[in-house]
């Protein structure tokens, strides 16, 4: 979080002739507005990470990734289901989260992070979810146990996970952050005027003992 503290142009006070004229000045409180500074990298990982999800089972087999039974650009409805569909979402709220901290819009940030987690949860769920409704797994059968762990982590469980991080990354940067005491302090300081002061006009030099007897004689 980035925080900019805006400081009022103040007047002190203004001269006219030899006597100081005070001027009244009131106490300005400081404005501190704080602008998410994390956005913009969290937009850009989110657009690829969800990219890596889409394509993932289109692009895995051509060098050997392959975590189900079809080859390589091998469209079918497990594939538009469970990798296109929430990757295609996930790369919209990621360019919406970038639009949203261009254009300062917490609201629009809001619904894309939301969309986010949601992308993230089904890319982690929707293999488990799917032979409720489809008959068959998802995966294929792997050569070994730790294959079948890396092909479940690159297809669907990375990115799954990662796209909810960067999603509560999103929403976490809209809440409203406190300013620790020693700086909310030190801001008072800097924004605060001094009080006016009132300036005499200078006084003329008296004359010396010896100046006066001179004068009498």
């Amino acid at each position: 979080m980035a925080w900019a503290l805006h400081r009022p142009r103040l007047h002190g006070l203004s001269a006219a002739g030899d006597t100081a004229v005070p001027v009244a000045t009131t106490r300005v409180r400081p404005t501190i507005i704080g602008r998410p500074s994390g956005l913009g990298l969290v937009g850009l990982s989110a657009i690829l990470t969800a990219t890596w999800g889409g394509i993932v089972p289109f692009v895995g087999p051509e060098f050997g990734f392959r975590a189900t039974a079809d080859g390589s650009w091998h469209w079918s409805l497990a594939h538009a289901l469970l990798y296109v569909a929430p990757g295609a979402v996930g790369v919209v709220a990621g360019l919406l989260i970038l639009s949203g901290m261009l254009r300062d819009g917490r609201g629009l940030t809001g619904l894309a992070g939301l969309a986010l987690f949601a992308c993230g949860a089904w890319f982690v769920m929707g293999p488990a979810v799917w032979p409720i409704f489809y008959a068959g797994p998802v995966f294929s059968r792997a050569t070994s146990d730790t294959a079948a762990f890396v092909n479940q982590v690159g297809y669907n469980l990375g990115p799954g996970v990662l796209l909810a991080t960067f999603a509560g990354m999103a929403l976490k940067a809209l809440m409203p952050d406190r300013l620790p005491a020693e700086r909310v302090e030190r801001v008072q300081r800097l924004t605060t005027p001094e009080p006016a002061v009132e300036i005499s006009p200078p006084t003329p030099p008296t004359a010396s003992a010896d100046e006066s007897a001179e004068s009498v004689h």
